[in-house]
């Protein structure tokens, strides 16, 4: 089985960091230096999700999320589809999941992923009503 590439930060949030196709400059602390990296594998870990979860997780989370992402750079965050709403009301869990996953601790993303397309709106709903989507405008010249 080929191994399978699996982004703790997806791609749909650092696409817009690439400068050119598949490359992004990273600034490392520790060094105080600035890198190009691959944005294929920077982020990424190899077999962190098998084939299955990550088709789960970019169809649930990531794929309904790639048009707010691209328009939210022009300051619009028009949302006319349920999924979308409720991709974007569960993305923070979707990333904190992905990111306990990589420190070894997959409680948190195996309670997603035995999620139905129902249990997701639910919990979405349940989301919405506690908490409230906010949205800030970041002007072109602070990009």
């Amino acid at each position: 089985m080929d191994p399978i590439n699996s982004h703790w930060i997806p791609k749909v949030l650092t696409k817009h960091w690439e400068f050119k196709k598949g490359k992004f400059k990273v600034y490392n602390f520790d060094t105080k230096k600035i890198s190009e990296e691959d944005s294929k594998t920077y982020f990424a870990q190899e077999n962190l999700f098998s084939k299955q979860e990550e088709e789960f997780l970019q169809k649930n989370f990531e794929t309904p999320l790639i048009e707010i992402f691209q328009n939210a750079k022009y300051g619009s965050l028009d949302i006319k589809k349920l999924k979308v709403y409720d991709a974007l009301s569960l993305f923070v869990m979707h990333l904190i999941a992905r990111h306990f996953a990589r420190r070894g601790e997959k409680r948190f993303i195996n309670f997603i992923l035995k999620m139905d397309k129902k249990m997701l709106a639910n919990y979405a709903q349940i989301t919405r009503a506690q908490y409230d989507i906010l949205k800030f405008d970041i002007p072109d010249d602070r990009r």
